[in-house]
């Protein structure tokens, strides 16, 4: 008997031991979870936002971990508890909606719910027969690496939203997510003003990214304002939430007794001290001071927004009362001291009297928005039952938009039409039950709240923020910024606790269900295998975000000593060509190292692509048989090779070594189109390389047209393609692309008028046929100038004498100073200085403030020598930019003839007053 007492100590003792290591473990998973929330608060901004690829990976990677931490700690205890929500079907359609977006499927499925793919891409038809042939495209996904990414993406957001869900255990738990989210908005509102009053262009003034810098906008770590900005105003919601809830000690008292059968409240903690309403007061505004000085006018939308919903809740409330006008008219006084003090007040004003004014011209001068807004209409209307595919804008709306723009934009500016585009109606349909749910927590949270004012300023606080997001949607992409869209889900989250913890308000609460082993040991292992799954598929591109950051720079100073070479002086000659040489060497190394460890890149396949290309033809251009591209391929049409083995001979003769770059550039130019089939640059490549698939002409054909489908407004396919129809001698069908071609900057351009006017092209036939516009005329002026023709030169001169006092009075400003500023420079080249003065001022009136034309203006003046009208301008012009040597070298002159006109006054009075 003793003995089986001493065994049943002995077992009681191991199962304590057991239990208290599970107690430890359970502790630390959930620590675990706490410390990657406040890492996603708090880190997550500066990390360029999550919209750097190696910022989105650490913030979706801390999502995963508190997620897998969180199911273990549900492993490790006894009876764990699941708080049950119904929303997370939405989560799932969600889920299976982009997983079935990379499922191949039949031919027959994909012609019946996607038949425009038949459409744009003829070279996917699975006909072997036909000229170009390059296999079926299986998917409706027309980018599946990308739409994995984004699969990715979802998948992190919502196990980050039902960790949350679970974690939220109380009041206290939502009021210390709110607490988290108001510092972190202070936080980087601080280092977003530090950052811009002590910019050197660098993010945290060590790290050159390659797509924007910090030198003219408050951003933090943002890679773009109006990011920013949102993340900001859901910080401020949160932040007046706090501050409402820190209330005096005598509202407390009078509520602490309502409210103490259902919390736990000391009406001593809830009073204030001075120093922590002060503080919070001066992070309010801060916050609102940094969104102002940022200039996003969506951000300021945003934040108009959720003050209205914040007041409207408050009021219902019955929190608001003069004191609190008060104290908002007295922040908004040092608020507008600042902007004062700080140089910002005119560029804020003038941005908000763009917003407020309503008229599109002022919102989008430049219209691009609304052109690639008008594409995504056009985009889901051609395919809106499938969409194209998550991840997809960046690929799809060039296919759809009427006029090219310079910038490429990877996202649709507006959320509601990108999910629509790359989700079509089923993805609309689940923003919409998303958006609904949200909006029905809130209100049942604020229904069943009564006059418990706690809960009525957290779920306002919350609601404002909710409500931030989507207005800010309209005009942006916010919730495609990992920074932004997980405090937007942590925000939803909350929203759902808050209207559960308030039915204990009302009626009895449901109780949280208890899992068994199976569940939570299901659960556990399914949440494991998904977060491995979505680490490993961001991980790559991730990896290699670095390198191609590399790349981006060594690209963007190799074309920027190009270009110095065109305008450069002699003696720098020697050196550019070494940094050009330099710069390409380290670019394509760079380039190289992304493919290499990033396969599945279908953008790097077709920057290499491009890369190797240039490659072969700049050592060619050094070589002893200097030949381009398009004629080689005549060369090997014409002649007929019996095999692909004759013809790589041939190649390899002919060209030594390099002829490999052009089998490389070929390589990565299929594949890229494999990965992506609507690449247009992909298709231009593989037709400029059809001849190593054989010399028929209808490859190139065939290629030619899929490049023009894909991309019908890529001026470098039109250029390509017109260019070989002018050498075949189809004049009509170059000139017809030639022309759309010209109606977008770059260089081609400059190759284009090159070519016509080798083949003596007259002016009158050029204007006649390109009708350029005032972005244009410059470079048509400049060209025709150095022909030497008097004639044309009189022809386009009376051309932009028309276009100026035609277009000049329906311009903006900013426009219309820039055409006469360019007159001027027409004028001054026919040698007619005073009507060239008359534009410079007619510029001067137009743009008072403008640097350039001022510059233009005095400096012109001086050399008329009217030294006492030109040193205004001069001297306006050094106090904008003190290190402008033309300038200084114009004042120098100015001050040297006062002096010698001094020095003759006096001389001349001194001859006067003798007798």
């Amino acid at each position: 008997m003793s003995h089986w007492n001493a065994t049943r100590r002995n077992s009681g003792s191991r199962s304590s031991v057991r239990g208290e290591n599970q107690d430890r473990a359970a502790a630390a998973c959930l620590k675990i979870v706490d410390y990657s929330m406040w890492a996603i608060v708090f880190v997550g901004p500066h990390l360029f936002g999550g919209r750097h690829l190696l910022g989105r990976f650490v913030i979706l990677s801390l999502c995963v971990v508190a997620s897998v931490a969180w199911f273990a700690r549900q492993l490790l205890v006894s009876q764990p508890k699941w708080n049950r929500t119904y929303s997370v079907a939405i989560l799932f359609a969600a889920v299976a909606l982009v997983a079935f977006q990379l499922v191949p499927l039949p031919s027959e499925w994909l012609a019946a719910i996607a038949p425009r793919l038949s459409e744009i891409l003829p070279l996917w038809t699975g006909n072997p027969a036909a000229a170009a042939h390059l296999g079926e495209w299986r998917t409706l996904s027309l980018a599946p690496e990308e739409t994995r990414l984004a699969l990715a993406t979802l998948m992190a957001y919502g196990l980050l939203f039902v960790t949350t869900v679970q974690r939220v255990e109380s009041f206290e738990d939502v009021k210390r997510l709110v607490r988290w989210i108001s510092c972190s908005a202070i936080l980087v509102a601080i280092f977003g003003i530090v950052q811009y009053f002590t910019a050197n262009g660098k993010f945290f003034w060590f790290y050159e990214y390659p797509y924007t810098n910090t030198a003219y906008e408050m951003k933090a770590a943002f890679t773009n304002r109006n990011h920013f900005a949102h993340f900001l105003v859901l910080g401020l919601a949160n932040l007046l939430s706090w501050t409402m809830l820190r209330r005096d000690q005598s509202t407390a008292k009078q509520n602490s007794r309502r409210l103490r059968h259902q919390f736990s409240v000391d009406a001593n903690n809830l009073s204030m001290a001075p120093y922590v309403k002060l503080a919070l007061n001066l992070g309010i505004a801060v916050v609102v001071f940094a969104i102002l000085a940022s200039l996003s006018r969506g951000g300021v939308l945003a934040m108009v927004s959720a003050l209205a919903v914040m007041a409207v809740c408050c009021a219902r409330a019955g929190l608001l009362n003069s004191t609190h006008v008060m104290a908002s008219g007295l922040l908004a006084v040092v608020i507008m001291v600042a902007l004062t003090l700080s140089g910002n007040y005119e560029d804020v004003t003038r941005r908000l009297e763009n917003l407020t004014s309503r008229s599109m011209e002022k919102l989008d001068a430049s219209q691009a928005r609304r052109l690639v807004w008008s594409a995504n209409v056009a985009a889901y209307k051609a395919g809106w039952l499938t969409g194209s595919g998550a991840g997809t804008h960046r690929f799809i709306y060039p296919l759809y938009i009427q006029k090219s723009i310079p910038t490429e934009y990877t996202h649709a500016e507006n959320g509601y039409l990108q999910i629509a585009t790359e989700n079509g109606f089923p993805g609309i349909f689940l923003l919409a039950a998303a958006l609904g749910t949200c909006c029905y927590w809130c209100l049942r949270a604020m229904r069943n709240a009564g006059e418990n004012y706690q809960f009525q300023i957290l779920i306002g606080g919350i609601a404002a923020a909710l409500t931030a997001s989507a207005v800010h949607s309209v005009v942006d992409f916010v919730w495609f910024i990992p920074a932004c869209a997980t405090i937007a889900v942590l925000m939803a989250a909350c929203a759902f606790r808050l209207a559960q913890l308030s039915t204990s308000l009302v009626k009895q609460p449901s109780r949280p269900i208890t899992l068994s082993a199976v569940s939570k040991f299901n659960m556990a292992l399914a949440t494991s295998l998904a977060g491995f799954w979505i680490v490993m598929t961001l991980f790559p591109s991730a990896q290699t975000s670095l390198e191609w950051d590399r790349y981006l720079l060594a690209d963007r100073a190799q074309e920027a000593a190009t270009d110095r070479k065109a305008v450069g002086v002699e003696q720098e000659q020697l050196n550019l060509d070494e940094a050009e040489k330099m710069n390409s060497t380290s670019a394509f190394f760079h380039l190289t190292n992304v493919v290499r460890d990033y396969p599945q890149s279908a953008v790097a396949r077709v920057r290499l692509a491009s890369s190797l290309l240039k490659r072969f033809e700049a050592l060619q251009s050094a070589g002893d048989n200097p030949m381009a591209i398009n004629q080689i391929r005549q060369a090997v049409q014409a002649s007929n090779f019996a095999s692909a083995q004759q013809l790589r001979g041939w190649l390899t003769r002919a060209f030594g070594e390099n002829s490999s770059l052009l089998y490389q550039a070929y390589f990565h130019a299929q594949r890229a189109a494999k990965l992506c089939p609507l690449q247009g640059d992909a298709y231009r490549f593989l037709a400029e390389l059809s001849f190593l698939e054989g010399p028929s002409l209808a490859t190139y054909a065939a290629y030619s047209r899929q490049s023009l489908l894909v991309a019908p407004q890529n001026p470098d396919i039109l250029f390509a393609v017109g260019n070989n129809s002018f050498i075949a001698g189809n004049l009509d069908d170059a000139l017809r692309l030639f022309s759309r071609a010209f109606q977008s900057s770059g260089g081609h351009r400059s190759d284009i008028i090159r070519i016509l006017l080798k083949n003596n092209m007259p002016g009158t036939v050029f204007l006649k046929v390109f009708a350029p516009d005032w972005s244009s005329l410059n470079l048509v002026w400049t060209n025709y100038k150095n022909a030497g023709n008097p004639e044309d030169l009189q022809v386009i001169y009376s051309y932009a004498c028309r276009a100026a006092k035609q277009e000049t009075p329906a311009a903006t400003t900013d426009k219309a100073g820039m055409m006469w500023l360019l007159l001027s420079g027409m004028q001054r080249d026919i040698d007619d200085p005073q009507s060239a003065l008359e534009s410079l001022q007619r510029a001067y009136v137009v743009c008072p403030n403008d640097y350039w034309i001022r510059c233009e203006l005095g400096v012109f003046l001086v050399s008329l020598h009217k030294y006492e009208q030109a040193e205004p301008h001069l001297r306006w012009c050094l106090t904008q930019y003190p290190g402008h040597e033309n300038v200084k070298a114009a004042l120098m002159q100015v001050s040297r003839m006062k002096m010698q006109r001094l020095a003759s006054t006096s001389q001349t009075k001194k001859l006067k007053s003798k007798p």
